[in-house]
């Protein structure tokens, strides 16, 4: 799952707005939608408060567990 889908549903979850989201992370809703509907990828700095915000891990909203890592030698 992509970063976009990832922050939409722990939005959606947290039963807040993007506008609320926004507010409470120190961003701008424009931002907010931009990552849920564009595609845009969030600076880490933002993504670390959007992940603050929605009480998950910044790994939750960037990694897909749903692939499987390929074992370093």
């Amino acid at each position: 799952m992509e970063f976009s889908m990832k922050l939409k549903q722990a939005r959606m979850q947290s039963g807040l707005t993007q506008e609320e989201l926004a507010e409470r992370a120190g961003l701008s809703q424009r931002s907010i939608a931009a990552y849920e509907t564009q595609g845009v990828m969030a600076r880490y700095s933002n993504i670390v408060k959007l992940a603050a915000v929605l009480h998950v891990a910044v790994e939750d909203l960037t990694n897909d567990k749903t692939q499987k890592s390929i074992p370093m030698k």
